[in-house]
């Protein structure tokens, strides 16, 4: 039997000392245990010699290790549809890799398919999702269809037009879209928007593998018609690959475009992004920064200042011309000893590792030179929402703050002032002494930055407190109850 063929859907019922135990195991394939329907009864000695027993991530990465296909421990999905990391607002909860110095500090590079580093990994992390790499290491490419943006629709589509997909291996992802494997095509790397709802991911690129969990609260499955080792990779059909634009062993990739205003909170991350594209291009520093002030003064606002704008140029021109490392845009840092470090600057130098919001120090000297991440506390927070209220005279400025500890006990959402989060003590006020950070000089400062710099989603609400005429974006408008566009909070008596 293959040992890609354990992880699917299955219900088993067993019974341990005359006391029943009710165990859900994510397994379609029902022939594992010679039965023909879910819900068998099986001892545990049967469950152990199949490979369901716990820890399923350990022995379904050990399996795919053997097949030959790279694994990588990731964080995990948590119950609430959060993630593992600890950073609140995280955009790709349990589908990004673990970190932990010393053992895992290069995401998809340290992928293996060594059975003692894989071993360890699980170990230390039992539970972790896991992610396999796709393109030339693995030897399949993966067409994403996202069911959530319409990629099913699409992909018919394309079905009526070009004729279907031919037989291969297929997943079903814990979103309800599916994972269709292919042949690794050389020079194929990772694509978004083939279609909507159509990506594809190849050399650099990476997906989760079953039973990884999923925020949805569903886990990710083998097709049971369609399973690994059973049914043979199947080669791209030649109309996907010229649709790709796949010529002469390269695909032609296109940043997706970055449109309409750019409101606080997104201006840092969006110009950097619009910077990467550029540089990826070959542009050099002055040239970015000139088309970042443009963007800057027409797009952004309120506008960045020129000095904040030169900074992010600076910043994306110390990377070197080319496509970023899957999709992040990284800067060189050197480390001394010829050692050159890449960080993804949407953050640097900050980071959340282990739940622990910290930042990265480069030791240029000694044994141990490279980056040392150094934590500031013992958990993460981010900024939820802002709001300014405008009474016409004041402005009062007050902050949703959310958070969780490292060890994965929640922190209630506190609503302070901006004075209050510029002084820092409220951490302790609000959440007593669970909530730590770290001694020595500037810490305060450096964690307030920290959490500043992990709030850029922050939602952004202004409220007008008073009637009457008031210029507005520009434009004059006059404040009453009753607008629709506009928030008008008034107090007694003008709330009558």
């Amino acid at each position: 039997m293959s040992p890609l063929l354990f992880f699917g859907r299955l219900e088993a019922f067993t019974q341990i000392g005359g006391k029943d135990y009710d165990r859900i195991v994510h397994l379609n394939y029902y022939k594992a245990l010679g039965q023909n329907s879910p819900g068998a009864k099986v001892d545990i000695k049967t469950m152990t010699e199949i490979g369901i027993c716990e820890p399923c991530e350990l022995k379904a990465a050990l399996a795919y290790a053997k097949s030959g296909w790279p694994v990588v421990p990731c964080h995990t999905a948590t119950k609430n549809g959060g993630c593992s990391c600890g950073q609140i607002s995280c955009e790709s909860p349990g589908k990004h890799p673990r970190y932990k110095r010393g053992l895992l500090e290069h995401g998809l590079k340290e992928a293996t398919t060594d059975e003692a580093i894989i071993t360890n990994w699980w170990t230390i992390w039992p539970g972790a999702n896991i992610a396999v790499v796709t393109g030339k290491r693995s030897g399949f490419d993966v067409l994403d269809v996202d069911l959530r943006h319409g990629g099913e629709d699409s992909l018919s589509d394309l079905e009526r037009e070009y004729g279907n997909l031919p037989d291969t291996v297929e997943q079903l992802t814990g979103g309800g879209g599916r994972h269709i494997l292919f042949r690794h095509q050389d020079g194929l790397g990772n694509k978004t928007g083939l279609r909507l709802g159509l990506d594809v991911r190849g050399e650099g690129g990476y997906i989760m593998a079953a039973p990884s969990n999923h925020a949805s609260g569903r886990k990710y499955e083998w097709e049971l018609s369609s399973l690994p080792g059973e049914v043979d990779l199947a080669e791209w059909p030649e109309w996907l690959l010229e649709l790709m634009e796949v010529k002469n062993g390269q695909l032609r990739e296109s940043a997706p475009p970055v449109e309409g205003e750019i409101a606080a909170g997104k201006r840092n991350t969006t110009l950097a992004s619009l910077a990467g594209s550029m540089r990826q291009r070959g542009m050099g520093e002055s040239a970015i920064f000139a088309a970042l002030l443009i963007e800057n003064e027409q797009r952004c606002k309120p506008p960045l200042s020129e000095a904040e704008v030169r900074k992010i140029a600076t910043s994306v021109a110390q990377y070197e011309p080319g496509q970023p490392e899957n999709g992040r845009l990284f800067m060189k840092v050197n480390a001394g000893k010829g050692q050159d470090i890449h960080e993804d600057i949407s953050t640097y130098p900050y980071a959340i590792e282990d739940g622990r919001i910290g930042y990265f120090k480069v030791e240029k000297r000694g044994d141990n030179a490279g980056k040392v991440f150094m934590p500031l506390c013992n958990f993460s927070a981010q900024v939820v929402e802002e709001q300014v209220l405008d009474n016409g005279i004041d402005l009062v400025r007050r902050f949703a703050v959310e958070g969780q500890l490292a060890d994965g006990g929640g922190l209630h959402r506190v609503e302070i002032t901006a004075g209050q989060f510029n002084g820092m003590n409220w951490i302790t006020d609000q959440w007593g002494v669970r909530a730590r950070w770290s001694a020595g000089m500037g810490a305060k400062d450096r964690l307030r930055e920290g959490i500043q710099i992990f709030s850029a989603n922050a939602k952004l609400q202004y409220t007008y407190q008073h009637t009457g005429w008031r210029k507005i974006n520009g434009v004059w408008q006059y404040l009453h109850g009753g607008l629709t566009d506009i928030q008008v909070v008034l107090e007694p008596p003008l709330d009558r």
